[in-house]
């Protein structure tokens, strides 16, 4: 094989000698292409570029990046969530007493209206372009007396803003009991509709009546414990994006990716292959830029200036059940030399939701792969000589 090679080079040598106007005497152009067919490359090591590769780096990202990382939760099965917990009504037992008229027999106490808004990243869903999926709510009530006490009130949530914005009556709590030295324990699961995208934000408890029973304070079990009746929520939520989400990520590198098409010896080429997303969320790529390569993850990063990508395109978002197909061809130059296999890249970014999808959970599951194990390079191979 060496051999037949060896002859292909000698030929152009060989034609020189023996025809003027391949006369070499005033100098050669010593870049010379050989051939234009496509070669194949593998590719099996680059990427996936999936969403919990993103996550681990919003806290980076000043902002919005910021917010997200402090609030955003992700479960075992990859799903990303958001949670919180609080009490919708919450009194100590003593300051109840002193409200009696006669603690020495039991009675009903009106407590009134109560209410609460749900906290963390709930009430900034709309501004961060984020809404609800799969919304959860558990509510569970303490008591430190050895006795119950029955409870009446007119219960609701608000869901504020949007075509879903509703007061929602909870009929499980107009009349319900909290046992006696309850610890969160669990009184119901309110039942949400899964098509309700826009976020619980007040819990309220309306003509809230305590049945109490006479001298509460010596009722209760545990003085040096809790000492509050409380009724609380758990509250978790899914996360899908809405029609406005959208968030830059400058200088995002996706890792190491060590493309090898150093050995090809080229000087510019096309490399063309075809992505593949489960992401519910389009891609828009801006700047590339190929980095040195670092001895270790602390180096700080250096880009190669030598190498120039021309980018911009734009990656379709899907879903895991309906992944979205984009064929891509990035035109790679080295402006000195011949290409080094790549290494690194640094990305410019600015994530979109993808129209024309259902709401779709996020999951660090989803993600950008590259659809073959191989990618293609044409543009000819270039040889370099010296003058």
């Amino acid at each position: 094989m060496k051999f037949h090679f060896g002859l292909l080079l000698l030929l152009p040598l060989v034609l020189a000698c023996s025809r003027s106007e391949y006369d070499i005497s005033e100098g050669v152009n010593t870049e010379m292409t050989l051939f234009e067919n496509e070669i194949s490359i593998p590719v099996g090591s680059v990427g996936p570029f999936t969403l919990g590769s993103v996550f681990s780096l919003l806290g980076e990202v000043e902002g919005l990046g910021e917010i997200l990382a402090d609030y955003l939760t992700v479960g075992p099965d990859g799903t990303v969530y958001t949670e919180d917990a609080g009490s919708i009504y919450r009194a100590n037992i003593y300051e109840l007493e002193k409200e009696l008229e006669d603690p020495g027999v039991p009675q009903s106490l009106e407590v009134g209206n109560t209410s609460c808004y749900l906290g963390g990243l709930v009430g900034l869903m709309g501004y961060l372009g984020m809404r609800c999926i799969n919304q959860k709510a558990v509510i569970t009530v303490d008591n430190p007396l050895r006795r119950k006490i029955d409870v009446s009130c007119n219960a609701h949530y608000y869901v504020l803003g949007g075509d879903d914005a509703a007061i929602v009556p909870i009929e499980s709590l107009d009349s319900f009991t909290i046992p006696s030295y309850a610890t969160e324990e669990e009184l119901t699961e309110l039942d949400i509709p899964g098509d309700l995208y826009n976020p619980i934000e007040i819990f309220e408890l309306e003509d809230l009546r305590l049945e109490l029973p006479d001298h509460p304070t010596s009722r209760i079990v545990d003085k040096e414990g809790n000492l509050c009746v409380s009724v609380n929520y758990r509250y978790s939520s899914g996360i899908t994006l809405a029609d406005e989400f959208e968030l830059p990520l400058e200088g995002f590198s996706p890792g190491l990716i060590n493309l090898p098409i150093g050995e090809f010896k080229l000087k510019k080429c096309e490399l063309s292959l075809e992505l593949e997303s489960t992401l519910p969320i389009q891609v828009e790529v801006g700047d590339i830029q190929v980095l040195l390569p670092r001895e270790n993850e602390d180096q700080e990063a250096v880009v190669d200036e030598n190498i120039r990508i021309a980018s911009g395109f734009t990656v379709q978002g899907g879903t895991l059940d309906n992944p979205a197909l984009t064929p891509i061809s990035l035109t790679i130059e080295a402006l000195e030399g011949t290409l080094p296999d790549l290494p690194e890249l640094l990305l410019s970014l600015k994530l979109k939701a993808q129209s024309g999808l259902v709401p779709t959970p996020l999951s660090t599951r989803q993600g950008i792969f590259i659809k073959s194990s191989s990618a293609r390079l044409s543009g000819g191979i270039t040889i370099l000589g010296s003058k």
